[in-house]
């Protein structure tokens, strides 16, 4: 006669407790052991339960890998930690022969003694801002949608997407010219000659500088400023170079000789933004309490000021003719000003984040502006509507620029990309790559150059095809 014993392993998951940020479940192993004292008389068939194996109605034996919190874990316990899982190995598995007549309370007892509960399964927690989903597998994907602002003329067409244009768009490679050093801070602010062969830089050295762009070299160093050079300009004829800083002052300098010619005061905090009339005889300026203010070029005089919203000032234009203004600001809106009465003519509302830049088109109906939204949105002037929706940069979009044809944007972004677009279709004609870092920006006036502030305090000239 022979004997035989058969174990059971009983996983019995009690209350998980929290150690450090891993739930830990404490278990306890209970060996059951049942002696069938003739195989011959009983027919009970008796073996170590397996992960894989199968009851006669056709379930699986669940059996929970051995935990090393368990001290007591038998070597059968430590055997069944290493079987396959369940889903892999429950294909091929045969059932076990039915218990004989007269046998079968026994066997249901037997079965029921090997019935084992999974143990407490602790998902890994997503990462993700404001996601605390604790069972993936049971929650859908969730994809934040961003909504665009209304226009702000209910008969303004819909923006228009650049997503199918732009997958046609050309790609090109920018060259890299000339890199300049000799700022020890960032550079905030970058424009061009109209010429196009010299360029100053403002940055958070206190420092402008006038620099030769075919040597390749420094030219003047205008010293002066209390705080942040943040924001530059040249006048039309090249002559004077304007600049605004955080000490709350705009200074004119000659840009042929690097002499200071005026120091203009007035503004109640930081000047955040500079521009000089198309016939070089103003100054628009702007600062982060909203303030925009009007300067006679030649004498320095505050000619109009007005406050055009509390919110920062990030970018003013001028448009050609003289009579208007263009303001990006903070509260995202870009603001249409008289320049001659001063007074706010409407409000453009489209973008969703901060407006960092505006230009007017050089016939002055249109204009584009670009926002930290990563968009860039052209406007029509004379009905005060948004026209199209230049999507396709990821970050910040820095600099916005007309060709001298008009039918052509230039865009330049924190993505390290520039990009020409086309003004009445809101299409992506070209991708310009390569650009290293970028922190400033700036287009030449006939869109073959480009000038960016990279983050080793260098002003980067790039060429493009």
């Amino acid at each position: 006669m022979n004997d035989a014993r058969s174990l059971a392993v009983i996983w019995e998951p009690q209350t998980p407790q929290r150690k450090g940020s891993v739930f830990r479940p404490q278990t306890t192993v209970s060996q059951v052991l049942i002696l069938a004292s003739s195989i011959a008389v009983l027919g009970v068939p008796c073996a170590y339960a397996q992960a894989g194996d199968a009851f006669s109605d056709g379930s699986d034996v669940k059996v929970a890998p051995q935990r090393p919190e368990a001290p007591d874990a038998s070597p059968a316990a430590a055997a069944s930690a290493t079987s396959p899982s369940p889903a892999a190995s429950t294909q091929g598995a045969a059932a076990p022969p039915s218990p004989a007549a007269g046998a079968t309370g026994i066997a249901a007892a037997a079965a029921s003694t090997m019935t084992v509960q999974p143990p407490v399964d602790v998902p890994k927690p997503i990462p993700g801002p404001g996601l605390s989903i604790l069972n993936p597998s049971s929650q859908p994907a969730v994809s934040p949608t961003v909504t665009p602002a209304a226009p702000s003329s209910a008969s303004s067409p819909a923006p228009s997407s650049s997503a199918t244009s732009s997958a046609s768009a050309q790609t090109k490679g920018v060259e890299v010219a000339k890199e300049l050093s000799g700022h020890i801070d960032w550079i905030k602010a970058l424009d061009f000659s109209p010429d196009g062969q010299r360029a100053v830089s403002g940055s958070g050295d206190n420092t402008a500088r006038i620099w030769d762009l075919p040597g390749g070299k420094e030219l003047f160093k205008l010293d002066g400023h209390g705080g942040n050079v943040g924001t530059v300009a040249f006048s039309p004829d090249g002559k004077r170079v304007v600049t605004g800083c955080n000490d709350f002052s705009i200074r004119t300098w000659n840009a042929e000789t690097g002499e200071l010619i005026q120091r203009l005061q007035g503004h109640g905090n930081s000047v955040t933004a500079v521009a000089v009339s198309p016939d070089g005889k103003r100054i628009a300026s702007g600062d982060f309490d909203g303030t925009l203010k009007l300067w006679d070029l030649e004498s320095g005089a505050p000619i109009s000021s007005v406050a055009v919203a509390k919110s920062g000032i990030n970018a003013v234009a001028i448009s050609p003719d003289g009579q208007l203004l263009l303001v990006g600001l903070d509260d995202h809106s870009v603001r249409l000003v008289d320049a001659e009465k001063m007074q706010e003519l409407a409000v453009l509302s489209g973008h969703s984040d901060k407006v960092l830049s505006v230009a007017f088109s050089p016939d002055g109906k249109q204009a584009v502006s670009g926002g930290a939204d990563t968009h860039c949105i052209v406007w029509d002037i004379d009905r005060r509507a948004l026209v199209s929706n230049l999507n396709g940069h990821n970050d910040w979009v820095l600099r916005v620029a007309y060709m001298p044809d008009g039918k052509h944007i230039l865009t330049g972004s924190l993505d390290k990309t520039a990009r020409q677009w086309d003004a009445a279709a809101g299409s992506e004609t070209c991708r310009y790559s390569g650009l290293t870092s970028v922190w400033s920006f700036a287009f030449s006036r006939d869109g073959q150059q480009a000038l960016s502030g990279n983050d080793q305090k260098n002003v980067v000239l790039y060429r493009l095809p």
